[in-house]
């Protein structure tokens, strides 16, 4: 994916500049750069970049922290950027933090490059993981509501599911109102 919208986050202006030099090469725009994670993470919030890499020992908020807030809001991935030794004492923190990828400096073009790919990726495909299991679960609440007001009618009006479900089906129609809404009426006696 060319032309994603990166913030970067280290406090060493040149690692900054190499990262943000790699980044425009690529056809990614650097919309957003800090040396604290602080600010890194109120870029964020503001400007929604489709990425962001951050260090791991950003001073103010660490990039752990920047990448645990984002994530838990689900503003943007986090890519960490860090040093061979501090990867291997961080391991446990880094598959705990919401981090989407993790590069090991000194790293290449290339590393950089398929870590913002895969991450975004991988990103975006959750997203729409968790809204298709938002709309199950509004689903299969809806026809919790319809079920139960199928079964008030049954009993009421001594009718088979069939004609009770065609009677809340009739009434939505009628009404220009949704199967639901008949639904929670029917529920709290306002109707039929």
């Amino acid at each position: 994916m060319f032309g994603l919208k990166i913030a970067v986050g280290d406090q060493d202006a040149g690692t900054r500049r190499n990262i943000k030099d790699t980044l425009k090469r690529a056809g990614h725009f650097v919309i957003a750069e800090a040396g604290d994670g602080r600010t890194l993470s109120q870029q964020a919030f503001n400007l929604s970049p489709d990425v962001v890499v951050a260090d791991a020992l950003l001073p103010l908020r660490d990039g752990f922290e920047v990448a645990r807030v984002l994530d838990e809001q689900r503003v943007t991935p986090v890519i960490l950027t860090m040093n061979e030794d501090y990867y291997w004492v961080t391991l446990d923190k880094i598959r705990e933090a919401g981090i989407y990828g993790c590069l090991v400096r000194p790293f290449n073009e290339i590393s950089l490059l398929s870590q913002v790919e895969v991450a975004w990726a991988c990103f975006h495909k959750i997203k729409k993981l968790e809204e298709d299991n938002r709309k199950v679960k509004e689903t299969l609440e809806s026809r919790k509501i319809i079920d139960r007001a199928k079964g008030l009618l049954m009993e009421q009006r001594g009718m088979p599911e069939q004609e009770a479900f065609k009677l809340l089906r009739k009434t939505s129609m009628d009404r220009c109102s949704s199967l639901e809404k008949i639904a929670k009426a029917v529920i709290k006696g306002e109707i039929i």
